[in-house]
């Protein structure tokens, strides 16, 4: 007997964050909530993330410098490369969706580099009608309530 289940992710939902770091602080720019299964916890990097609902715990993970980049350069049939320092850079992390996030990101010294609080709101609209017509039926009766 399997302990694992089937998880339908059409009907999940995930926080994506987008993000700014520049010397050592990271700073919330925007997110916006995607259907789809949450990532799981990573367990190794030089920051981490908690995300709290209501002061608890329900998601942490570990992430890598982004200001670090590795890249490769093809030079006369030779490969080379190597870690490089971006310095400044905007970068995305996905997380579980709650509706009341409480984002906190730690550097590798344990010191906090981030509180934001997101507000998000999940919902799906399924269209009553099958296929493209009706699809673009519902969305001229919501666009036509939205103008009133």
């Amino acid at each position: 007997m399997s302990v694992y289940g089937a998880i339908d992710c059409n009907k999940q939902s995930y926080l994506l964050l987008e993000l700014h770091y520049k010397d050592g602080l990271i700073t919330y720019l925007d997110h916006s909530t995607k259907v789809g299964c949450a990532p799981g916890s990573l367990k190794a990097g030089n920051f981490k993330i908690e995300v709290l609902d209501k002061d608890k715990l329900i998601y942490s993970s570990m992430f890598q410098d982004p200001s670090k980049m590795f890249v490769d350069v093809g030079e006369n049939n030779k490969i080379s490369g190597g870690l490089v320092d971006v310095g400044e850079k905007k970068f995305y992390l996905a997380v579980p969706a709650v509706e009341e996030a409480n984002v906190k990101i730690y550097n590798n010294e344990n010191v906090q580099v981030l509180n934001a609080d997101i507000q998000s709101t999940q919902s799906v609209t399924r269209s009553r009608n099958v296929g493209l017509f009706g699809w673009v039926e519902d969305l001229l009766r919501n666009v036509s309530a939205l103008l009133k």
